[in-house]
């Protein structure tokens, strides 16, 4: 039987520096989306960030030549760890937590930072809002060998508020497969 971990593990982060590696990754992973798709990359400042206690460090947007393949933009963050944003609405954090008590190993955030990226290029990434009166976002990624699928209830100006970005999913919510580099 596993033991839960002490109430003062969570929220506690002792070894931030373990998710180090993550960055070396995402900058590879960068480079060999920008060598294999047909994509721009785009690199600035991070938006100000909402936390007190992490400050976001530089944004890349890689975004494919088809409006029908799903964009991503990766947010370098100071913890060390990594924000995802793919398609219009996704947004992962990598580590998802990071406290002592989630004790997440780094060599698993490597892994869902490659499983996403495969699964977003190969077209694997499908969200949409359905419902007419009980609003519903629907997000769901089918990689290889791994599923993770989602459902949130919106309120209407939640919903309003995605449905007016610029951004939006294709018709029928699946995202296409970046397009190769000849």
């Amino acid at each position: 039987m596993v033991e839960d971990p002490p109430a003062e593990a969570y929220g506690r982060v002792t070894n931030p520096e373990r998710f180090a590696p993550l960055i070396p990754a995402a900058e590879d992973l960068i480079a060999d989306l920008e060598r294999r798709f047909e994509v721009s990359v785009t690199r600035g400042p991070a938006p100000r960030s909402k936390s007190r206690t992490v400050e976001l460090v530089e944004l890349v947007e890689i975004t494919p030549i088809r409006v029908d393949q799903a964009p991503l933009a990766i947010t370098f963050t100071s913890f060390p760890g990594l924000y995802l944003d793919a398609g219009a609405w996704a947004h992962i954090a990598l580590p998802a937590c990071g406290c002592d008590a989630c004790d997440e190993a780094a060599e698993d955030v490597l892994r869902e930072l490659a499983e996403y990226s495969e699964a977003l290029t190969a077209g694997q990434l499908s969200e949409r809002i359905t419902g007419r009166f009980r609003l519903i976002l629907e997000h769901s990624w089918d990689g290889e060998g791994w599923v993770r699928s989602g459902r949130t209830r919106l309120s209407a100006a939640r919903a309003a508020e995605l449905r007016a970005r610029p951004l939006q999913p294709p018709t029928d919510g699946r995202w296409r497969p970046w397009s190769l580099r000849s």
